[in-house]
Protein backbone atom coordinates (compact mmCIF):
# COMPACT_ATOMS: atom_id res chain seq x y z
CA UNK A 1 0.00 0.00 0.00
CA UNK A 2 2.75 2.40 0.97
CA UNK A 3 4.58 1.47 -2.22
CA UNK A 4 1.55 2.35 -4.39
CA UNK A 5 1.10 5.65 -2.55
CA UNK A 6 4.77 6.48 -2.93
CA UNK A 7 4.59 5.57 -6.61
CA UNK A 8 1.62 7.90 -7.15
CA UNK A 9 3.55 10.75 -5.45
CA UNK A 10 6.58 10.13 -7.68
CA UNK A 11 4.38 10.10 -10.77
CA UNK A 12 2.71 13.34 -9.69
CA UNK A 13 6.11 14.97 -9.10
CA UNK A 14 7.32 13.76 -12.48
CA UNK A 15 4.28 15.24 -14.19
CA UNK A 16 4.82 18.54 -12.42
CA UNK A 17 8.47 18.59 -13.50
CA UNK A 18 7.56 17.76 -17.10
CA UNK A 19 4.82 20.40 -17.12
CA UNK A 20 7.23 23.00 -15.72
CA UNK A 21 9.81 22.15 -18.38
CA UNK A 22 7.15 22.34 -21.09
CA UNK A 23 6.01 25.76 -19.92
CA UNK A 24 9.63 26.96 -19.69
CA UNK A 25 10.38 25.73 -23.20
CA UNK A 26 7.21 27.31 -24.52
CA UNK A 27 8.18 30.63 -22.99
CA UNK A 28 11.66 30.30 -24.46
CA UNK A 29 10.25 29.51 -27.89
CA UNK A 30 7.75 32.38 -27.69
CA UNK A 31 10.44 34.96 -27.11
CA UNK A 32 10.75 37.36 -30.01
CA UNK A 33 14.03 37.89 -31.77
CA UNK A 34 15.24 41.43 -31.08
CA UNK A 35 16.66 43.76 -33.68
CA UNK A 36 18.99 46.38 -32.18
CA UNK A 37 19.81 49.58 -34.04
CA UNK A 38 21.38 52.98 -33.37
CA UNK A 39 18.40 55.31 -33.31
CA UNK A 40 20.67 58.34 -33.78
CA UNK A 41 22.32 57.26 -37.03
CA UNK A 42 20.06 54.82 -38.93
CA UNK A 43 17.92 56.90 -41.29
CA UNK A 44 15.76 54.26 -42.93
CA UNK A 45 14.39 52.33 -39.96
CA UNK A 46 10.85 52.84 -41.32
CA UNK A 47 11.77 50.58 -44.24
CA UNK A 48 12.97 47.91 -41.80
CA UNK A 49 9.66 48.26 -39.94
CA UNK A 50 7.83 47.59 -43.20
CA UNK A 51 9.89 44.43 -43.77
CA UNK A 52 9.16 43.24 -40.24
CA UNK A 53 5.41 43.68 -40.88
CA UNK A 54 5.69 41.60 -44.05
CA UNK A 55 7.69 38.97 -42.19
CA UNK A 56 4.99 38.61 -39.56
CA UNK A 57 2.30 38.45 -42.23
CA UNK A 58 4.04 35.82 -44.37
CA UNK A 59 6.02 33.81 -41.80
CA UNK A 60 3.94 34.38 -38.68
CA UNK A 61 6.84 35.40 -36.45
CA UNK A 62 7.57 38.71 -34.76
CA UNK A 63 10.75 40.78 -34.56
CA UNK A 64 11.06 43.34 -31.77
CA UNK A 65 12.86 46.59 -32.66
CA UNK A 66 15.10 48.01 -29.92
CA UNK A 67 16.70 51.42 -30.40
CA UNK A 68 19.97 52.20 -28.59
CA UNK A 69 22.04 55.36 -28.31
CA UNK A 70 25.20 53.90 -29.90
CA UNK A 71 26.52 50.63 -31.29
CA UNK A 72 28.59 50.00 -28.17
CA UNK A 73 25.34 49.66 -26.20
CA UNK A 74 24.59 46.48 -28.15
CA UNK A 75 27.64 44.66 -26.82
CA UNK A 76 26.06 43.76 -23.47
CA UNK A 77 23.46 41.68 -25.33
CA UNK A 78 26.05 39.73 -27.32
CA UNK A 79 27.78 36.53 -26.23
CA UNK A 80 28.10 32.82 -26.98
CA UNK A 81 26.06 32.09 -23.83
CA UNK A 82 23.28 34.56 -24.74
CA UNK A 83 20.48 34.73 -27.24
CA UNK A 84 21.34 35.27 -30.87
CA UNK A 85 19.68 38.43 -32.15
CA UNK A 86 19.91 40.83 -35.06
CA UNK A 87 21.84 44.10 -35.13
CA UNK A 88 21.97 46.94 -37.64
CA UNK A 89 25.46 48.39 -38.06
CA UNK A 90 27.16 51.05 -40.16
CA UNK A 91 30.24 50.50 -42.31
CA UNK A 92 32.81 50.90 -39.56
CA UNK A 93 30.93 49.18 -36.73
CA UNK A 94 30.27 46.19 -38.99
CA UNK A 95 33.99 45.54 -39.43
CA UNK A 96 34.67 46.30 -35.78
CA UNK A 97 32.04 43.83 -34.54
CA UNK A 98 33.16 41.14 -36.98
CA UNK A 99 36.77 41.57 -35.85
CA UNK A 100 35.67 41.05 -32.25
CA UNK A 101 33.79 37.85 -33.17
CA UNK A 102 30.41 39.34 -32.21
CA UNK A 103 28.81 38.34 -35.52
CA UNK A 104 27.79 35.01 -36.98
CA UNK A 105 29.30 33.94 -40.28
CA UNK A 106 26.32 33.69 -42.64
CA UNK A 107 28.28 32.78 -45.79
CA UNK A 108 26.21 29.62 -46.15
CA UNK A 109 23.18 31.79 -46.92
CA UNK A 110 25.08 33.34 -49.82
CA UNK A 111 26.36 30.04 -51.20
CA UNK A 112 23.86 30.08 -54.05
CA UNK A 113 25.08 32.48 -56.72
CA UNK A 114 21.48 33.44 -57.47
CA UNK A 115 21.17 34.89 -53.95
CA UNK A 116 24.14 37.18 -54.48
CA UNK A 117 22.90 38.22 -57.90
CA UNK A 118 19.63 39.46 -56.45
CA UNK A 119 21.45 42.50 -55.10
CA UNK A 120 23.71 45.25 -56.36
CA UNK A 121 27.38 44.43 -55.97
CA UNK A 122 27.84 47.21 -53.41
CA UNK A 123 25.21 45.58 -51.14
CA UNK A 124 27.23 42.38 -51.11
CA UNK A 125 30.52 44.23 -50.64
CA UNK A 126 29.28 45.89 -47.46
CA UNK A 127 28.19 42.55 -45.99
CA UNK A 128 31.48 40.79 -46.67
CA UNK A 129 34.75 40.72 -44.74
CA UNK A 130 37.88 38.67 -45.48
CA UNK A 131 36.00 36.53 -47.97
CA UNK A 132 33.12 35.67 -45.60
CA UNK A 133 29.67 37.19 -45.22
CA UNK A 134 28.67 38.57 -41.83
CA UNK A 135 25.83 40.81 -42.89
CA UNK A 136 23.38 42.01 -45.52
CA UNK A 137 24.09 45.45 -47.00
CA UNK A 138 20.88 47.43 -47.37
CA UNK A 139 19.80 50.93 -48.50
CA UNK A 140 22.88 51.99 -50.53
CA UNK A 141 23.31 55.71 -51.12
CA UNK A 142 25.51 58.34 -52.71
CA UNK A 143 25.64 62.13 -52.65
CA UNK A 144 23.21 63.21 -55.39
CA UNK A 145 22.48 66.51 -57.08
CA UNK A 146 18.92 66.33 -58.41
CA UNK A 147 18.07 68.89 -61.10
CA UNK A 148 14.69 70.03 -62.41
CA UNK A 149 15.32 70.03 -66.18
CA UNK A 150 12.40 72.25 -67.17
CA UNK A 151 13.12 74.88 -64.53
CA UNK A 152 16.83 75.04 -65.37
CA UNK A 153 16.09 75.33 -69.10
CA UNK A 154 13.74 78.23 -68.38
CA UNK A 155 16.68 79.89 -66.63
CA UNK A 156 18.91 79.34 -69.65
CA UNK A 157 21.09 76.76 -67.89
CA UNK A 158 22.26 73.47 -69.33
CA UNK A 159 23.17 71.15 -66.46
CA UNK A 160 23.13 67.72 -68.06
CA UNK A 161 26.69 66.41 -67.81
CA UNK A 162 27.22 63.92 -64.98
CA UNK A 163 29.98 65.98 -63.39
CA UNK A 164 29.07 67.13 -59.88
CA UNK A 165 31.59 69.93 -59.38
CA UNK A 166 31.07 71.27 -62.92
CA UNK A 167 27.34 71.43 -62.26
CA UNK A 168 27.93 73.30 -58.99
CA UNK A 169 30.22 75.70 -60.86
CA UNK A 170 27.58 76.43 -63.52
CA UNK A 171 24.92 77.04 -60.90
CA UNK A 172 26.98 79.21 -58.56
CA UNK A 173 28.33 81.28 -61.47
CA UNK A 174 24.73 82.39 -61.98
CA UNK A 175 24.35 83.27 -58.31
CA UNK A 176 22.41 80.11 -57.44
CA UNK A 177 23.14 78.73 -53.98
CA UNK A 178 22.90 74.94 -53.66
CA UNK A 179 19.97 73.89 -51.41
CA UNK A 180 21.34 70.98 -49.37
CA UNK A 181 19.53 68.34 -47.35
CA UNK A 182 21.81 65.52 -46.19
CA UNK A 183 19.83 62.48 -45.08
CA UNK A 184 22.71 60.45 -43.65
CA UNK A 185 24.65 59.94 -40.46
CA UNK A 186 27.53 61.64 -42.31
CA UNK A 187 27.99 65.35 -42.97
CA UNK A 188 27.96 67.15 -46.29
CA UNK A 189 31.68 67.80 -45.87
CA UNK A 190 32.49 64.13 -45.28
CA UNK A 191 30.45 63.03 -48.28
CA UNK A 192 32.14 65.63 -50.49
CA UNK A 193 35.50 64.29 -49.31
CA UNK A 194 34.32 60.82 -50.38
CA UNK A 195 33.52 62.21 -53.85
CA UNK A 196 37.10 63.51 -54.08
CA UNK A 197 38.68 60.37 -52.62
CA UNK A 198 36.64 58.22 -55.01
CA UNK A 199 38.84 59.21 -57.95
CA UNK A 200 42.12 59.93 -56.18
CA UNK A 201 43.31 57.97 -53.14
CA UNK A 202 40.68 55.20 -53.26
CA UNK A 203 42.64 53.13 -55.78
CA UNK A 204 45.41 52.57 -53.23
CA UNK A 205 42.83 51.48 -50.67
CA UNK A 206 41.07 48.81 -52.74
CA UNK A 207 42.20 45.95 -50.57
CA UNK A 208 40.61 43.71 -47.96
CA UNK A 209 40.61 44.78 -44.34
CA UNK A 210 43.16 43.04 -42.12
CA UNK A 211 41.54 41.29 -39.18
CA UNK A 212 42.56 42.83 -35.86
CA UNK A 213 44.10 45.96 -37.42
CA UNK A 214 40.99 48.08 -37.98
CA UNK A 215 41.73 50.73 -35.36
CA UNK A 216 45.03 51.50 -37.10
CA UNK A 217 43.70 51.28 -40.66
CA UNK A 218 43.71 55.06 -40.93
CA UNK A 219 47.51 54.93 -41.02
CA UNK A 220 47.45 52.75 -44.15
CA UNK A 221 45.99 55.61 -46.20
CA UNK A 222 49.03 56.65 -48.19
CA UNK A 223 48.15 60.21 -49.10
CA UNK A 224 45.17 61.44 -47.10
CA UNK A 225 46.32 65.02 -47.54
CA UNK A 226 45.55 64.76 -51.25
CA UNK A 227 41.83 64.93 -50.42
CA UNK A 228 42.28 68.33 -48.82
CA UNK A 229 44.62 69.55 -51.57
CA UNK A 230 42.01 68.79 -54.23
CA UNK A 231 39.20 70.33 -52.19
CA UNK A 232 41.33 73.45 -51.80
CA UNK A 233 41.84 73.56 -55.58
CA UNK A 234 38.07 73.53 -56.04
CA UNK A 235 37.73 76.16 -53.33
CA UNK A 236 40.08 78.45 -55.22
CA UNK A 237 37.97 77.86 -58.34
CA UNK A 238 34.97 79.10 -56.37
CA UNK A 239 33.22 75.70 -56.39
CA UNK A 240 33.65 73.96 -53.02
CA UNK A 241 32.97 76.91 -50.75
CA UNK A 242 30.74 76.69 -47.68
CA UNK A 243 29.00 79.89 -48.77
CA UNK A 244 27.78 78.14 -51.94
CA UNK A 245 25.56 75.77 -49.97
CA UNK A 246 22.36 76.49 -48.05
CA UNK A 247 21.58 73.62 -45.70
CA UNK A 248 18.04 72.80 -44.71
CA UNK A 249 15.64 69.95 -44.02
CA UNK A 250 13.17 67.79 -45.88
CA UNK A 251 11.19 70.92 -46.79
CA UNK A 252 13.78 71.63 -49.49
CA UNK A 253 12.59 68.60 -51.44
CA UNK A 254 9.01 69.82 -51.06
CA UNK A 255 10.10 73.14 -52.58
CA UNK A 256 11.87 71.25 -55.37
CA UNK A 257 8.72 69.25 -56.13
CA UNK A 258 6.69 72.46 -56.28
CA UNK A 259 9.16 74.03 -58.73
CA UNK A 260 10.30 76.68 -56.27
CA UNK A 261 13.99 75.70 -56.47
CA UNK A 262 15.83 74.20 -59.48
CA UNK A 263 18.15 71.77 -57.70
CA UNK A 264 18.73 70.04 -54.38
CA UNK A 265 21.85 68.30 -53.11
CA UNK A 266 20.84 65.28 -51.07
CA UNK A 267 21.43 61.53 -50.74
CA UNK A 268 19.77 58.50 -52.29
CA UNK A 269 18.12 57.91 -48.89
CA UNK A 270 15.76 60.81 -49.71
CA UNK A 271 14.45 59.11 -52.86
CA UNK A 272 10.95 58.53 -51.48
CA UNK A 273 10.34 62.26 -51.05
CA UNK A 274 10.77 63.17 -54.72
CA UNK A 275 7.93 63.50 -57.22
CA UNK A 276 8.83 60.88 -59.83
CA UNK A 277 6.74 62.63 -62.51
CA UNK A 278 9.16 65.56 -62.72
CA UNK A 279 11.75 65.42 -65.52
CA UNK A 280 15.05 65.38 -63.66
CA UNK A 281 18.75 64.89 -64.21
CA UNK A 282 20.75 63.04 -61.57
CA UNK A 283 24.37 64.08 -61.08
CA UNK A 284 26.60 62.18 -58.64
CA UNK A 285 29.88 61.42 -60.42
CA UNK A 286 33.11 63.39 -60.32
CA UNK A 287 35.93 62.52 -62.74
CA UNK A 288 39.19 63.94 -61.40
CA UNK A 289 41.98 61.64 -62.55
CA UNK A 290 39.90 59.48 -64.91
CA UNK A 291 37.44 60.19 -67.70
CA UNK A 292 34.70 58.14 -66.09
CA UNK A 293 34.10 57.04 -62.54
CA UNK A 294 31.12 55.67 -60.62
CA UNK A 295 29.66 57.51 -57.64
CA UNK A 296 31.17 57.08 -54.16
CA UNK A 297 28.68 54.89 -52.32
CA UNK A 298 27.88 53.63 -48.82
CA UNK A 299 24.98 51.83 -47.17
CA UNK A 300 22.71 53.09 -44.42
CA UNK A 301 22.16 49.64 -42.96
CA UNK A 302 24.06 46.38 -42.59
CA UNK A 303 21.83 43.70 -41.07
CA UNK A 304 23.78 41.10 -39.06
CA UNK A 305 23.18 38.15 -36.75
CA UNK A 306 24.99 38.06 -33.42
CA UNK A 307 26.60 34.99 -31.89
CA UNK A 308 24.62 33.10 -29.25
CA UNK A 309 23.26 29.67 -28.38
CA UNK A 310 19.52 30.47 -28.38
CA UNK A 311 17.11 31.55 -31.14
CA UNK A 312 19.54 30.76 -33.96
CA UNK A 313 16.77 29.20 -36.04
CA UNK A 314 14.47 32.20 -35.68
CA UNK A 315 17.29 34.58 -36.56
CA UNK A 316 18.15 32.50 -39.60
CA UNK A 317 14.50 32.47 -40.62
CA UNK A 318 14.46 36.27 -40.76
CA UNK A 319 17.75 36.45 -42.67
CA UNK A 320 16.50 33.92 -45.21
CA UNK A 321 13.37 36.02 -45.61
CA UNK A 322 15.55 39.05 -46.38
CA UNK A 323 17.75 37.23 -48.87
CA UNK A 324 15.46 34.67 -50.44
CA UNK A 325 11.88 35.36 -49.38
CA UNK A 326 11.16 38.37 -51.55
CA UNK A 327 11.23 40.73 -48.56
CA UNK A 328 12.63 43.66 -50.54
CA UNK A 329 10.94 43.07 -53.87
CA UNK A 330 7.76 44.90 -52.88
CA UNK A 331 9.44 47.95 -51.41
CA UNK A 332 9.24 49.86 -54.70
CA UNK A 333 5.83 51.05 -53.45
CA UNK A 334 7.76 53.10 -50.88
CA UNK A 335 9.90 54.65 -53.66
CA UNK A 336 13.10 53.67 -51.84
CA UNK A 337 16.30 52.30 -53.38
CA UNK A 338 17.23 49.08 -51.57
CA UNK A 339 19.82 47.63 -53.94
CA UNK A 340 17.56 44.65 -54.61
CA UNK A 341 17.50 44.32 -58.40
CA UNK A 342 13.95 43.05 -58.72
CA UNK A 343 12.47 45.60 -56.34
CA UNK A 344 14.43 48.54 -57.74
CA UNK A 345 13.60 47.63 -61.36
CA UNK A 346 10.07 48.96 -60.86
CA UNK A 347 11.23 52.43 -59.84
CA UNK A 348 10.72 55.28 -62.32
CA UNK A 349 11.80 58.91 -62.61
CA UNK A 350 14.52 60.14 -60.30
CA UNK A 351 14.15 57.01 -58.15
CA UNK A 352 14.83 54.86 -61.22
CA UNK A 353 17.90 56.93 -62.06
CA UNK A 354 19.20 56.55 -58.51
CA UNK A 355 18.64 52.79 -58.64
CA UNK A 356 20.46 52.47 -61.98
CA UNK A 357 23.40 54.41 -60.59
CA UNK A 358 23.60 52.10 -57.56
CA UNK A 359 23.58 48.98 -59.75
CA UNK A 360 26.69 50.23 -61.57
CA UNK A 361 28.79 50.74 -58.43
CA UNK A 362 32.01 48.71 -58.12
CA UNK A 363 33.74 47.55 -54.95
CA UNK A 364 36.38 50.27 -55.26
CA UNK A 365 33.66 52.94 -54.98
CA UNK A 366 32.74 52.29 -51.34
CA UNK A 367 33.30 55.19 -48.94
CA UNK A 368 36.96 55.47 -48.01
CA UNK A 369 36.11 56.57 -44.46
CA UNK A 370 34.27 53.37 -43.56
CA UNK A 371 37.62 51.95 -42.50
CA UNK A 372 38.16 54.90 -40.16
CA UNK A 373 36.52 55.07 -36.71
CA UNK A 374 33.38 57.15 -36.33
CA UNK A 375 35.28 59.43 -33.93
CA UNK A 376 38.14 60.01 -36.36
CA UNK A 377 35.88 60.87 -39.28
CA UNK A 378 34.52 63.78 -37.26
CA UNK A 379 38.02 65.25 -37.40
CA UNK A 380 38.07 64.79 -41.16
CA UNK A 381 34.71 66.52 -41.48
CA UNK A 382 35.94 69.47 -39.41
CA UNK A 383 39.10 69.81 -41.51
CA UNK A 384 37.12 69.70 -44.78
CA UNK A 385 34.83 72.42 -43.47
CA UNK A 386 37.85 74.58 -42.64
CA UNK A 387 39.23 74.18 -46.16
CA UNK A 388 35.84 75.07 -47.64
CA UNK A 389 35.96 78.24 -45.51
CA UNK A 390 39.35 79.21 -46.91
CA UNK A 391 41.47 77.99 -43.98
CA UNK A 392 43.70 75.56 -45.89
CA UNK A 393 47.32 75.21 -44.74
CA UNK A 394 48.40 71.82 -46.14
CA UNK A 395 48.54 70.14 -42.72
CA UNK A 396 44.96 68.89 -42.50
CA UNK A 397 45.72 65.16 -42.66
CA UNK A 398 48.57 65.58 -40.19
CA UNK A 399 46.12 67.08 -37.68
CA UNK A 400 43.64 64.25 -38.26
CA UNK A 401 46.37 61.72 -37.41
CA UNK A 402 47.57 63.73 -34.42
CA UNK A 403 44.04 63.83 -32.99
CA UNK A 404 43.89 60.07 -33.47
CA UNK A 405 47.05 59.51 -31.40
CA UNK A 406 45.98 61.85 -28.60
CA UNK A 407 42.47 60.42 -28.13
Amino acid sequence: MRYRKRKRIYCALLLIILLFNFISCSKEESKNVKLYYNKNTVKEISVVEEIIKEYKKKVGKEITLVGVEKEEDMVEFIGEDKESNIVILDGYSFVDFANKDYLRDISYLYKDKKTREKFALINNVYGRLLGSYYGIGFMPFSLDLVCNDKLLESMGLNVKEDNLFKAISILTSKGIKIPTYIKSEYTKELLLSAVVANDTIIYDMNQEYVKGKLENDIYTIKDGQKIFNVINDYYKQGILKESNFIEGGEDLIEKFNKGEIPVVLTTTLSSDKFDSSINTTLINKQPIENKYVNAATGVDIIICATVGNHQENDVESFLRFLLQGGAMEGLDKLKVVTGNKMGDSSLIGVQGDMASSIQAIAEVNRFYFNRISNKDILSISDEVKNVMEGKYDGKEWERVLNKKTTQ
